[in-house]
C-alpha cells in the first residue's frame, strides 16, 4: 500500500527540481491563483529548492524562500520568482524564519557550512529587499523552532546547541524592539 505524501516527499528530495510546489496557498485569498481546496498547483520555474529552505508569507501577500546563501521572492499574483535586491550576509541552513510585526523578517541560528552551528541573527526587509547582519543568541542552535509572541517578542527554543548535540537545554527570548535577548530558563 502506497503512504499518503510520498511522490511529494520525492520530489522536495530530488536535487533537479527546478518547479516550487505550493500548498494551501488559496487560503490568501485574491492573491493566490484558483485552485481546487486540497490540491497542490505546480508554480513557474526559477527557484530551486534545497534541504532546509525556509518560507515565509510576508505582509503583502508574496513569498521569502531562503536557502543557504540564495533568496527569492515569489508573488503568488503572477506566478513568479525574482532574486532578492540584497545577498545574504552569511549563508546557512537549518535556521527559522519568523516574520516580525514591522514586516522583517528574522533569521535565528541555523547551520554555516553544513559544520558550525550559529548564534548569529540576520534580517530581511521586504520594502528594501535587503538582507542586514543582526546581533547574536546567547547560544548558537541549528535547528531551532520560533514563534512569534503576542507581545511581539520572538520564542526561540528547541534545535541542537554547539555543546549539546543531541538535544536544547535552553530557550530564549528576542525583543525586537531593544535588539535584545533574555535567556528563559532550561526546560522543565
Amino acid at each position: 500500500m502506497k503512504r499518503p505524501g510520498k511522490r511529494i516527499t520525492t520530489l522536495f528530495s530530488a536535487r533537479n527540481l527546478t518547479a516550487l510546489i505550493f500548498f494551501g496557498l488559496a487560503a490568501h485569498g485574491s492573491t493566490a491563483r484558483a485552485q481546487s481546496a486540497g490540491t497542490f498547483t505546480v508554480t513557474a520555474n526559477g527557484w530551486t529548492p534545497g534541504y532546509r529552505s525556509t518560507a515565509t508569507l510576508l505582509l503583502d501577500g508574496r513569498v521569502l524562500l531562503v536557502y543557504g546563501p540564495s533568496a527569492a521572492l515569489y508573488d503568488p499574483k503572477t506566478g513568479t520568482f525574482t532574486a532578492t535586491a540584497g545577498s545574504r550576509t552569511y549563508s546557512s541552513t537549518w535556521q527559522t524564519a519568523t516574520l516580525l510585526r514591522d514586516g522583517r523578517v528574522l533569521f535565528a541560528g541555523g547551520l554555516l557550512d553544513l559544520t558550525y552551528p550559529t548564534a548569529q541573527l540576520e534580517f530581511f526587509d521586504p520594502s528594501t529587499g535587503a538582507f542586514t547582519q543582526g546581533g547574536f543568541m546567547s547560544f548558537a542552535k541549528t535547528c531551532p523552532g520560533a514563534i512569534l509572541l503576542n507581545n511581539g517578542k520572538v520564542l526561540i527554543a528547541g534545535g541542537s546547541e554547539f555543546n549539546e548535540p543531541f538535544g536544547e537545554v535552553s530557550a530564549e527570548i528576542y525583543d525586537p524592539v531593544s535588539n535584545t535577548f533574555t535567556v528563559a530558563g532550561p526546560y522543565a
